[in-house]
């Protein structure tokens, strides 16, 4: 039971960061050709665009990090994971999981947290539009976050996780017994 709430909370998630990734990605896109048309076009650029395009891609890329290896089709060595089978195959998985989950903790949730709060302690602006660095960096946390659960899911229950993305689709939930 418990295992299908945390199945059912990680299609919640892919849902919601599927969107945020495609409202990113045209958030970028758009900036682009705006800045592209105004510079070009009209000969005078408009100056947020820059920016905005810039903090759109750190979240997009950040974000999309988290996406991956959700899916675990994150970039990844398979040549090992392929040879390998049963126990030893989740006990691999389980040793990936737990390197990547201790860099996300401490890097990304621990040092992020830090940076965030240290750039809205020291009420650090981006340079144009004036916005709290703090919301920026935001995206290293929470994404670490993401990640941090994701491998939990994989640690709790390989069998369910591809062992690698390359040629895998996505992991099934477990049956309701």
């Amino acid at each position: 039971m418990t295992m299908n709430l945390l199945f059912r909370l990680k299609r919640l998630l892919d849902r919601g960061l599927e969107a945020l990734l495609v409202l990113l990605f045209f958030t970028l896109s758009g900036c682009v050709i705006i800045q592209v048309f105004t510079r070009y076009v009209l000969g005078d650029p408009a100056i947020f665009t820059e920016e905005v395009s810039r903090y759109a891609m750190i979240w997009l890329s950040l974000l999309g990090a988290a996406y991956a290896a959700g899916k675990v089709e994150h970039m990844a060595y398979t040549m090992l994971p392929e040879s390998l089978s049963g126990d030893r195959l989740r006990w691999h998985v389980r040793s990936v999981a737990l390197i990547v989950l201790a860099f996300a903790a401490s890097v990304m949730c621990y040092g992020g947290g830090l940076l965030v709060l240290r750039a809205l302690e020291f009420e650090q602006l981006t340079a144009t539009l004036e916005w709290p660095m703090g919301y920026v960096y935001l995206c290293i946390p929470l994404s670490g976050a993401l990640i941090v659960f994701y491998q939990l899911l994989i640690l709790l229950a390989p069998e369910h996780v591809p062992a690698s993305g390359a040629n895998a689709t996505a992991p099934a939930a477990p049956s309701a017994d």
